[in-house]
């Protein structure tokens, strides 16, 4: 897997269907906690 070469590489590279999966599982997790407490974070300035 040449990615050095590319001219747009990936930042992160998740290698395998496995953890590809979980990953995605863990991403849509925190993004369920982040809508869940999306009221109290628009209350702060900022």
């Amino acid at each position: 897997m040449r990615l050095v070469d590319l001219p747009d590489p990936p930042l992160r590279l998740i290698v395998g269907g496995r953890s590809f999966d979980l990953v995605n599982q863990m991403n849509q997790a925190r993004a369920e906690e982040y809508r869940a407490w999306e009221h109290r974070s628009r209350l702060a300035p900022g």
